[in-house]
This record gives C-alpha cells, structure tokens and sequence, in this order.
C-alpha cells in the first residue's frame, strides 16, 4: 500500500524539511550578525581582563 500513503508521506516530508530549513535559515542569520557584530572578539576581551594563566 505505499502508493497509498505516498501522498501523505510527501506531505509529511515536506513539512519537515520545510521546518528544518527555517531552523537553519534562523540559525545561518543569528551567527551572521554575531560575526558582524564581532561579538565572539567582545567576548574574549572581557574574558581576558579575568584570566591571569596563561597556559
């Protein structure tokens, strides 16, 4: 009966890829402006005042 429920599998299947896109696609943005923002660099600095090892 796959030719049955084929239909609804592709429906299925879609929806999901769909939703996983729109995760990815949120995900790809958020780290984008991050980087722009050269917030990883913000971070380490202010880590940096904290740290007195230097390994």
């Amino acid at each position: 009966h796959l030719m049955k429920d084929l239909p609804r599998l592709m429906r299925e299947s879609m929806v999901l890829v769909g939703s996983i896109l729109i995760i990815l696609g949120t995900a790809m943005g958020f780290t984008s402006y991050l980087i722009d923002e050269q917030v990883p660099m913000k971070i380490l600095a202010f880590m940096r005042q904290y740290i007195d090892n230097q390994l």
